[in-house]
């Protein structure tokens, strides 16, 4: 299973969480009116696997997005295990949840003559409250918006450099006496990358925009400001609509990074690895190439790449035509 895949599958298992303690606990404690029967205990634990699971599925897209911002702008650094980030991804969720044990309670409605789970801010100073859904903003919602905004504009500018690296390397490539690893659909291939990785930015900040934020600025508003006359009606569509990210993540990712193929088999793609493949250096520049030695024994040479393999074409000095070229297919 490849990073991405692990990766997904935990954002997955997250989602199904919130789907199943966020959306399926949450419409049966609707239908019963919120009247609750389970008890004290079930009433802190539901209430804070349903933060838990929330929290879990926002931190697997911060992890997955730092996964791509290391392998995009740092791709020769020692990169963190999958099953460290996703544990930290986890223990973060678990971390921020806990304090629903103690937030939530089961209170007797003399009114309404039944038994409710509530939050304990009733009969707390408002700034308890105003407290308490600042910091479940700040770690459901604007905090992983920074993170998850820094991490693509920065994946996002180092495709841009490197398309216009590849626009000034192509101008040079053919310059007698040099080394120089040129592609005639480099540019194309990086700017098919940059519109791709755009794209896929916009759908992923845009999902998590729409659907946090009227809920977290309602939230706010009750809280802060005298928005007091907000039907039930009204505030629970914002609560589902919250929630309704964790039904689109899986499908962004399976959009823009699954292999179909794979896809289509319902079996894990296996890693694509070729163990004859070597580093190519220069300029700071690293492509895995299959090369001889050959290549580099008599002239200076220019490696040309292309989508079905590269083409090893050696020039002189004085800028006679290449002798030989050779082909080698992956």
């Amino acid at each position: 299973m490849t990073r991405v895949n692990a990766l997904i599958v935990n954002l997955c298992v997250a989602d199904l969480l919130v789907i199943c303690f966020s959306c399926v606990v949450q419409l049966i404690w609707e239908y019963y009116d919120r009247v609750w029967l389970a008890g004290d205990v079930m009433c802190r634990i539901i209430k804070m696997l349903q933060i838990f699971a929330i929290c879990a599925s926002t931190n697997m897209l911060v992890v997955i997005a730092v996964d791509r911002h290391q392998a995009i702008t740092a791709p020769l650094r020692k990169q963190f295990s999958v099953m460290a980030m996703v544990s930290v991804g986890w223990g973060v969720a678990l971390i921020c949840a806990t304090p629903l044990l103690y937030v939530f309670h089961v209170r007797f409605d003399d009114e309404k003559n039944v038994t409710v789970c509530e939050n304990i801010f009733r009969d707390k100073p408002k700034y308890h409250r105003q407290a308490f859904l600042t910091y479940a903003a700040l770690v459901n919602f604007l905090i992983p918006l920074i993170i998850l905004g820094v991490c693509y504009i920065r994946i996002f500018l180092k495709i841009a450099r490197k398309a216009s690296d590849s626009r000034t390397t192509k101008r040079q490539s053919f310059k007698p006496g040099k080394i120089q690893l040129t592609s005639n659909k480099t540019s194309a291939t990086l700017h098919s990358a940059k519109i791709k990785t755009l794209r896929m930015t916009f759908v992923i900040v845009t999902c998590f925009i729409v659907c946090g934020a009227p809920y977290f600025v309602t939230e706010m508003l009750l809280s802060y400001g005298n928005f007091k006359n907000l039907s039930k009606a009204v505030y629970s569509v914002l609560g589902g609509i919250a929630v309704a990210n964790s039904a689109l993540n899986p499908y962004i990712f399976l959009l823009y990074s699954v292999n179909m193929q794979c896809l289509r088999s319902l079996k894990f793609c296996p890693a694509q690895t070729r163990p004859n493949d070597r580093r190519l250096m220069y300029n700071g520049s690293v492509r895995s190439r299959e090369y001889s030695s050959a290549a580099f024994s008599r002239t200076p040479v220019t490696a040309v790449s292309t989508t079905d393999g590269y083409e090893m074409a050696a020039a002189n000095s004085r800028g006679s035509r290449p002798r030989w070229s050779a082909n080698t297919r992956r």
